[in-house]
């Protein structure tokens, strides 16, 4: 399958294969986290600077973030090995994410694009 705007190749999935399931599992854990992350901030928003409940809120947004990332790698980390264990040539292109990812409008779709 090709990617009519970068014109990437990307191997087409077969909706009953292992990696498609442990795929679609990922992305809605991490979906759900996202939720989970945006209704915290908006609690977080609502409370008063410098109080306790607020640092703990805080402090709870922080650590959903962390193991958002931490799918995300996991993730990542999967992928590659089973990319590098399956084929004899492995081609990259060089993109710049950090200032893709800096597009406040584009950056969540880009850090899920990370999981596709």
């Amino acid at each position: 399958m090709l990617s009519p705007k970068t014109g990437i190749v990307f191997p087409e999935r077969h909706k009953n294969t292992q990696k498609t399931r442990y795929h679609q599992v990922e992305m809605l854990i991490a979906k759900k986290l996202d939720r989970k992350i945006h209704r915290l901030e908006k609690k977080l928003a609502r409370q008063q600077k410098d109080s306790k409940r607020r640092n703990a809120s805080h402090l709870q947004i922080a650590k959903l973030h962390n193991e958002i990332a931490d799918i995300r790698t996991d993730f990542l980390h999967k992928l590659s090995t089973k990319i590098v264990n399956e084929n004899q040539v492995i081609v990259l292109e060089d993109f710049n994410v950090s200032g893709m990812v800096n597009n406040r409008k584009l950056a969540r779709a880009i850090n899920q694009l990370a999981m596709v």
